[in-house]
């Protein structure tokens, strides 16, 4: 196996498998480019400490880590099996991440970012953590999720540039986490912000955000500026006396129009389903809770739409 200060390179002709076999290999590049080459690993760990491609070729990454200070980008397949972590500092994907049965992965750290440009598939039973590190999906990205879980937690950030989410359960799902929504995005599919999360950027039309309860039984999704909604945004609970709301702290938050804001009771019913926010609604208010209420001191609400209560 090459050394810290090497490049590893993958590209000779031929059909064959490069087992990695070192379960500390530390690189300071990795290539892959021959579309006939495999390149394995299992219960092992690959620190990449400068620039690296999968260009062409197979990877299958079973129980392994791969981090490190380097970037990655992935043209080709990687096939992940197991229990997997990925915590190197960015990775580009252009090929597809895939978890085809009942397999985890990890992508976690401060420093590390994952941006989608191709596809990400979660097979039945699989599941991916965003774990306090950051996952972008830009206007290529499709996510496909038949497994059990796409979440985000312990400050993570979920950043929707474009492209296609799933559009129903299992969502992508936030918890004590961050949403961002690039200037301009267009796409669909479904959010679920559970729990204390912050909110940037204007909600696209084809997105829906559902604002729900976290592991204490309350939800708000919070908004440091002004934002305009020109998706569906529902406040509902399928736990009793859960209160949720959507607050914007400076600013004005207004329901486009093409928005629409939904104020749900929930399967369960009760608990506060609450707009803490200077309001403007241009298109629809839809309240099925006895306890909805726009809640901020010393401001002017307008409604110019519809509420349907």
């Amino acid at each position: 196996m090459p050394g810290s200060d090497d490049t590893a390179v993958i590209d000779l002709p031929g059909t064959y498998t490069v087992t990695l076999n070192d379960d500390d290999a530390t690189v300071a590049g990795f290539t892959l480019n021959n579309a006939d080459a495999t390149f394995s690993a299992s219960a092992q760990s690959l620190t990449i400490n400068g620039p690296a491609s999968f260009t062409a070729g197979v990877v299958s990454w079973t129980n392994s880590i791969l981090t490190g200070s380097g970037s990655l980008l992935n043209d080709v397949t990687v096939s992940v099996l197991g229990n997997c972590s990925f915590s190197i500092n960015s990775i580009v994907n252009n090929g597809t991440i895939s978890l085809p049965g009942v397999h985890s992965l990890g992508v976690t750290g401060s420093g590390t970012t994952l941006t989608n440009l191709g596809s990400i598939t979660l097979g039945s039973g699989s599941s991916l953590l965003v774990d306090c590190a950051t996952f972008v999906n830009a206007s290529k990205g499709v996510i496909t999720n038949s497994g059990n879980s796409f979440a985000v937690r312990n400050n993570g950030t979920f950043q929707f540039d474009g492209g296609t989410l799933p559009p129903g359960s299992p969502a992508i799902y936030l918890q004590e986490a961050n949403l961002i929504f690039g200037a301009g995005a267009t796409g669909g599919g479904l959010i679920r912000a559970g729990g204390m999360n912050t909110l940037s950027g204007d909600i696209p039309s084809g997105i829906t955000v559902q604002i729900g309860p976290g592991t204490v039984n309350n939800g708000n999704l919070v908004a440091s500026g002004s934002l305009i909604n020109s998706g569906v945004v529902a406040l509902t609970s399928t736990f009793a006396n859960a209160p949720i709301a959507l607050t914007v702290s400076s600013g004005t938050l207004t329901n486009g129009t093409l928005g629409e804001i939904n104020l749900n009771t929930g399967a369960a019913g009760g608990g506060a389903r609450v707009i803490a926010a200077e309001f403007e609604n241009v298109r629809e208010l839809n309240v099925t809770s006895n306890s909805a209420r726009l809640e901020k001191a010393s401001v002017n609400h307008v409604n110019s739409g519809v509420i349907n209560i």
